[in-house]
C-alpha cells in the first residue's frame, strides 16, 4: 500500500567530468507532489492508475537504480561509487501530502481516521525510502521538514472567503509542527541505526514564520510605477 500512495518527482543534478568540477557532488533532489482524486491507484497493483507526470516512490527508486547504472557505464565503477556515496540526497514530503490529499480528499481520511495516522503513515514511507536509497550506497541525506503551511497564499484566502479573516490557519500550523517533530526523530533514528550514514534535519518553519511576522527585517518592498 505505501509503495503505491505517494507519488515522487526526481531531480539529478549531476556535475562532472575532469578538474575541479570532477570534485563537486551531485545534489539528488527527491520531492513528493500530491495526487489529484483520478490519480489514485487503486492499492491493488493497477500501476497504469498513475499518469505520465505521477511517480510513485518505489519507481523512483528503480529510475535511481537506473541512472546508478548509466553512470557507472559511463565513469567507471570506482568514480560512480565515489559519487553515488559523496553526493547530497535531499528528500521532501509533505506540504502536498497534507493540503491537497488527507485534507482535499474524503477516501484518504477515510483510511486515515485522524491526521495523526496520516503523519505516521508519511514517516513509515520515508523511513523505507531513505533505507532503500541507503541500500543502494546513499550516505549523505537532507531531510526536508514542512513550512508554516497555513500561511500559504492559498489557506489564507481560503479563509478570507470563509469569512474569517486573511489570517493563517493555525490547525494546519500546529499539524506541521507535530509532524515537523516526527521527522526530526526519524533523523536521529536512521544516525543512531544505519552505519555510515549522516542525515540532517532542515526545517524550514521557523525561518518562514520570522518572513511572515517581521518581513521589514528580510528586505525592502519597493513598488514600481
Amino acid at each position: 500500500m505505501g509503495s503505491l500512495f505517494a507519488s515522487a518527482c526526481l531531480l539529478l543534478l549531476i556535475i562532472g567530468g575532469g578538474g575541479a568540477a570532477a570534485k563537486v557532488p551531485a545534489v539528488i533532489v527527491f520531492e513528493t507532489h500530491r495526487l489529484m482524486p483520478q490519480q489514485q491507484p487503486d492499492f491493488h497493483g493497477a500501476e497504469e492508475q498513475f499518469p505520465a507526470n505521477v511517480i510513485p516512490l518505489w519507481r523512483e527508486v528503480e529510475y535511481y537504480k537506473d541512472y546508478q547504472n548509466k553512470l557507472k557505464a559511463y565513469l567507471g565503477d570506482t568514480k560512480a561509487n565515489s559519487i553515488i556515496s559523496e553526493s547530497l540526497y535531499i528528500i521532501s514530503l509533505g506540504t502536498n501530502d497534507f493540503l491537497e490529499n488527507y485534507y482535499t480528499l474524503p477516501s484518504t481520511r477515510s483510511k486515515f481516521r485522524t491526521v495523526d495516522q496520516f503523519q505516521d503513515f508519511l514517516i513509515g514511507l520515508a523511513e523505507k525510502f531513505m533505507k532503500d536509497i541507503y541500500g543502494l550506497g546513499a550516505r549523505k541525506m537532507s531531510l526536508t521538514g514542512l513550512p508554516p503551511m497555513g500561511c500559504l497564499p492559498l489557506e489564507r484566502t481560503t479563509n478570507f472567503v470563509n469569512g474569517n479573516g486573511d489570517g493563517c490557519m493555525d490547525g494546519y500550523n500546529v499539524v506541521a509542527l507535530h509532524f515537523n517533530e516526527k521527522l526530526s526523530g526519524l533523523v536521529k533514528k536512521m544516525n543512531d541505526e544505519m552505519p555510515g550514514i549522516r542525515v540532517v534535519f532542515s526545517n524550514p518553519y521557523g525561518v518562514f514564520m520570522s518572513i511572515i511576522h517581521k518581513p521589514s527585517e528580510f528586505g525592502k518592498l519597493k513598488y514600481m510605477s
